[in-house]
Order: C-alpha cells, then sequence, then structure tokens
C-alpha cells in the first residue's frame, strides 16, 4: 500500500529511533514560531535520512543539501512564503518501524552547509521503501536589515512571526508499507 503524507514543521519536540527533534505532523501547532537564521544566510536547503528502530541513519540525499532555494529572490520583511522541489529517488527501507529525518540547512553560499534545525516523522509503521516522488517545500521566511546594511534572514515554522502562520512544509512524501509483513507471513506461516 502507497501512503502520501504532506507534514508541517511543527515545534512539537520530541525523541523518535534515538533522534532528537522537531515533529513532522498532519497538524500544524500554534503560537509562536521558532526561528533560525543569520547574516547574509538566504541560500536554504535540506538533507534526507531514514532511520532504522535503532538510531542507524541512512541519507537518501548524495551527501549536500537538495531543494535549495535563495531566499534573496523572493521573501520579504514579514513572513513569506517560498518554495523549492526535490526528485526523492525510490529507496528500500529495511526496518519497518524506520522514520523519516528532514534537515534543514542554511548558509551564505549554495550548497548551505550550517545545520538549521532537525525534523523527524513518526515512526511509520509498516515502511518497507520511500518512492520515487517530487517532494515540494514550503519556506516561510523574512529578512531584517541591520543598519542599513546587513541582511538576516530567518526561517520560520510551527506558529506566528508579526501576524502570519508560518505553515512550513514537506509535501508529497510517499513511501509503502505491508510488503515485508506480508513475506513473512508467508514464509513462516504465522497469522494465516
Amino acid at each position: 500500500m502507497t501512503t502520501t503524507i504532506n507534514p508541517y514543521c511543527t515545534v512539537t519536540t520530541g525523541t523518535i529511533n534515538t533522534i532528537s527533534g522537531d515533529k513532522l505532523l498532519a497538524n500544524d501547532t500554534t503560537g509562536t514560531a521558532d526561528t533560525f537564521g543569520g547574516k547574509s544566510y538566504q541560500y536554504w536547503g535540506i538533507r534526507v535520512y531514514w532511520v532504522s528502530s535503532t538510531g542507524t541513519k541512512t541519507e537518501i540525499t548524495s551527501g549536500t543539501a537538495v531543494a535549495i532555494t535563495n531566499a534573496s529572490n523572493w521573501a520579504g520583511t514579514g513572513a513569506t512564503l517560498g518554495t523549492s522541489t526535490w526528485s526523492c529517488p525510490s529507496t528500500s527501507v529495511s526496518d519497518t518501524n524506520s522514520i523519516i529525518e528532514v534537515d534543514v540547512y542554511t548558509g551564505t553560499t549554495s550548497p548551505p552547509t550550517t545545520l538549521a534545525q532537525v525534523f523527524i516523522t513518526p515512526q511509520l509503521t509498516g515502511i518497507t521503501n520511500i518512492d520515487a516522488s517530487t517532494w515540494t517545500i514550503d519556506w516561510y521566511i523574512y529578512y531584517v536589515i541591520v543598519a542599513h546594511v546587513d541582511i538576516y534572514y530567518y526561517f520560520c515554522w510551527g506558529g506566528t512571526v508579526a501576524g502570519v502562520q508560518c505553515n512550513s512544509a514537506v509535501t508529497n512524501i510517499q513511501y509503502k508499507t505491508g510488503t515485508a509483513v506480508i513475506k513473512q507471513l508467508l514464509l513462516t506461516g504465522v497469522g494465516l
């Protein structure tokens, strides 16, 4: 069975499969948003992993940030929505209690290399494969000009900034479940 999720970057924290971070959930949180940023941090991107129940991380991206956006091209002085995409490859998952970890990176150059925030899904029970699909990253970013010269960019998620709900999200994550369970039933006869 194929499942598609479109989780929001929330401010709900937790530790799952030994990884601590903010949770990627179906419903966004409200209240005051979390933010991360810095001087000239105009480039933003992600690295993606699947993480086994024992905490073993397997990177799906190729060691550098993908879905990179240059916020200087679209961000405003108020929280502004921008998007970027990444073609996720089909990836076999050997632990059916795994999670997906999405790490946000930022920096003054591309690809960005400064870790901004770790986001984690709940355990995706029964997962056997992360399917090939085009993920869309919804970024809410704003900038502040300091001393009329320096520009500081801030990524915000999970709440409001100056009255704007920052619904940053990762959409169109697709994965399969069930195949490994069915194979085990056929091999052992348990549950039949």
